[in-house]
Protein backbone atom coordinates (compact mmCIF):
# COMPACT_ATOMS: atom_id res chain seq x y z
CA UNK A 1 0.00 0.00 0.00
CA UNK A 2 0.96 3.09 -0.82
CA UNK A 3 1.80 5.62 2.45
CA UNK A 4 1.40 9.21 2.98
CA UNK A 5 3.00 11.50 4.55
CA UNK A 6 2.23 15.14 5.45
CA UNK A 7 4.44 17.76 4.39
CA UNK A 8 6.74 19.92 6.69
CA UNK A 9 5.49 22.37 7.88
CA UNK A 10 8.14 24.79 6.58
CA UNK A 11 7.10 23.32 3.09
CA UNK A 12 3.51 24.61 3.62
CA UNK A 13 5.44 28.15 4.42
CA UNK A 14 7.67 28.60 1.59
CA UNK A 15 4.56 27.24 -0.73
CA UNK A 16 2.52 30.53 0.79
CA UNK A 17 5.60 32.74 0.41
CA UNK A 18 5.87 31.91 -3.00
CA UNK A 19 2.24 32.59 -3.78
CA UNK A 20 2.52 36.33 -2.17
CA UNK A 21 5.57 36.58 -4.09
CA UNK A 22 3.78 35.43 -7.59
CA UNK A 23 0.48 37.17 -6.78
CA UNK A 24 2.71 40.50 -5.74
CA UNK A 25 4.51 40.37 -9.26
CA UNK A 26 1.09 39.55 -11.44
CA UNK A 27 -0.58 42.57 -9.42
CA UNK A 28 2.59 44.93 -10.84
CA UNK A 29 1.85 43.75 -14.06
CA UNK A 30 -1.12 44.40 -14.39
CA UNK A 31 -0.85 47.77 -12.78
CA UNK A 32 1.92 48.52 -15.42
CA UNK A 33 -0.07 47.32 -18.33
CA UNK A 34 -3.09 49.93 -16.83
CA UNK A 35 -0.34 52.73 -16.82
CA UNK A 36 0.42 52.03 -20.23
CA UNK A 37 -2.87 52.03 -21.60
CA UNK A 38 -3.80 55.03 -19.63
CA UNK A 39 -0.27 56.95 -21.14
CA UNK A 40 -1.61 55.58 -24.96
CA UNK A 41 -4.74 57.01 -24.53
CA UNK A 42 -3.28 60.55 -23.02
CA UNK A 43 -1.08 60.42 -26.28
CA UNK A 44 -3.42 59.89 -28.56
CA UNK A 45 -5.97 62.91 -27.17
CA UNK A 46 -3.15 64.98 -27.10
CA UNK A 47 -2.41 64.07 -30.98
CA UNK A 48 -6.10 64.51 -31.53
CA UNK A 49 -6.17 68.51 -30.41
CA UNK A 50 -5.88 70.68 -33.93
CA UNK A 51 -5.35 74.35 -32.51
CA UNK A 52 -2.03 76.19 -33.28
CA UNK A 53 0.14 77.08 -30.64
CA UNK A 54 2.84 80.04 -30.42
CA UNK A 55 6.30 79.72 -30.81
CA UNK A 56 7.49 78.66 -27.95
CA UNK A 57 11.24 79.42 -26.26
CA UNK A 58 13.07 76.95 -23.37
CA UNK A 59 11.38 79.33 -20.59
CA UNK A 60 8.23 78.93 -21.89
CA UNK A 61 8.47 75.07 -22.55
CA UNK A 62 9.52 74.49 -18.68
CA UNK A 63 5.89 76.30 -18.13
CA UNK A 64 3.96 74.08 -19.99
CA UNK A 65 1.59 71.62 -17.96
CA UNK A 66 1.15 67.53 -18.49
CA UNK A 67 3.45 65.28 -20.15
CA UNK A 68 2.07 65.97 -23.97
CA UNK A 69 1.60 69.40 -24.27
CA UNK A 70 1.06 70.78 -27.51
CA UNK A 71 4.44 73.49 -28.73
CA UNK A 72 5.61 74.94 -31.68
CA UNK A 73 9.43 74.69 -31.99
CA UNK A 74 11.62 76.81 -34.48
CA UNK A 75 15.20 76.83 -34.25
CA UNK A 76 18.36 74.96 -35.48
CA UNK A 77 18.84 71.28 -35.93
CA UNK A 78 22.05 69.94 -34.51
CA UNK A 79 22.42 67.63 -36.89
CA UNK A 80 26.23 66.38 -36.09
CA UNK A 81 24.75 64.95 -33.13
CA UNK A 82 22.11 62.48 -34.23
CA UNK A 83 20.87 59.37 -31.46
CA UNK A 84 19.40 56.73 -32.42
CA UNK A 85 16.78 54.32 -30.08
CA UNK A 86 17.67 50.91 -31.08
CA UNK A 87 15.39 48.07 -31.17
CA UNK A 88 11.83 49.63 -31.84
CA UNK A 89 9.56 47.09 -33.73
CA UNK A 90 7.02 48.78 -35.81
CA UNK A 91 4.12 46.80 -37.38
CA UNK A 92 6.52 43.49 -36.98
CA UNK A 93 9.44 45.41 -38.72
CA UNK A 94 12.56 46.24 -36.79
CA UNK A 95 14.24 50.09 -36.76
CA UNK A 96 15.28 53.09 -34.87
CA UNK A 97 13.84 55.76 -33.43
CA UNK A 98 16.07 58.77 -34.55
CA UNK A 99 16.46 62.32 -32.63
CA UNK A 100 18.26 64.91 -33.39
CA UNK A 101 19.05 68.25 -30.11
CA UNK A 102 17.28 71.15 -31.51
CA UNK A 103 18.81 74.72 -30.56
CA UNK A 104 16.15 76.87 -29.71
CA UNK A 105 15.97 80.37 -27.70
CA UNK A 106 17.60 79.45 -24.22
CA UNK A 107 18.33 76.29 -24.64
CA UNK A 108 18.22 72.56 -26.36
CA UNK A 109 15.20 70.48 -27.06
CA UNK A 110 15.71 66.80 -27.90
CA UNK A 111 13.27 66.52 -31.24
CA UNK A 112 12.21 62.52 -32.25
CA UNK A 113 12.56 62.77 -35.97
CA UNK A 114 10.66 59.31 -36.14
CA UNK A 115 11.27 55.73 -36.85
CA UNK A 116 13.29 54.76 -39.61
CA UNK A 117 14.01 50.74 -40.94
CA UNK A 118 16.70 48.95 -39.88
CA UNK A 119 19.29 46.18 -40.82
CA UNK A 120 18.62 43.55 -37.43
CA UNK A 121 21.91 42.58 -37.84
CA UNK A 122 23.43 46.16 -36.72
CA UNK A 123 25.99 45.49 -39.49
CA UNK A 124 24.42 48.12 -42.10
CA UNK A 125 23.93 51.22 -40.30
CA UNK A 126 19.91 52.30 -40.86
CA UNK A 127 19.73 54.97 -43.83
CA UNK A 128 18.76 58.26 -42.30
CA UNK A 129 16.88 61.34 -44.25
CA UNK A 130 18.36 64.05 -45.18
CA UNK A 131 18.90 66.49 -42.09
CA UNK A 132 18.30 69.88 -42.49
CA UNK A 133 19.13 72.77 -40.04
CA UNK A 134 16.48 74.82 -40.40
CA UNK A 135 13.68 73.48 -37.88
CA UNK A 136 9.43 74.61 -37.51
CA UNK A 137 7.22 72.29 -36.44
CA UNK A 138 4.25 71.57 -34.18
CA UNK A 139 3.92 68.66 -31.53
CA UNK A 140 3.87 67.25 -28.41
CA UNK A 141 6.25 67.86 -25.57
CA UNK A 142 6.91 64.56 -23.62
CA UNK A 143 9.05 62.77 -21.65
CA UNK A 144 12.67 60.96 -22.66
CA UNK A 145 11.12 57.34 -23.64
CA UNK A 146 14.39 56.18 -21.78
CA UNK A 147 16.50 56.48 -19.11
CA UNK A 148 19.49 57.02 -21.36
CA UNK A 149 17.94 59.38 -23.07
CA UNK A 150 17.37 62.10 -20.60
Amino acid sequence: MLAFRKPAWWLWLLFIVAEIGFLSAARWQWQRGEFKDRRMREFAAALGDPRDTPVADFATLRELQGDFARAHLRGRLLTGQVYLHDNRIVDGEYGVDVYVPLAIEGGHVLVNLGWVAADRSRRVPPVLPLLLPGFDAQGLIAPAPAPGLM
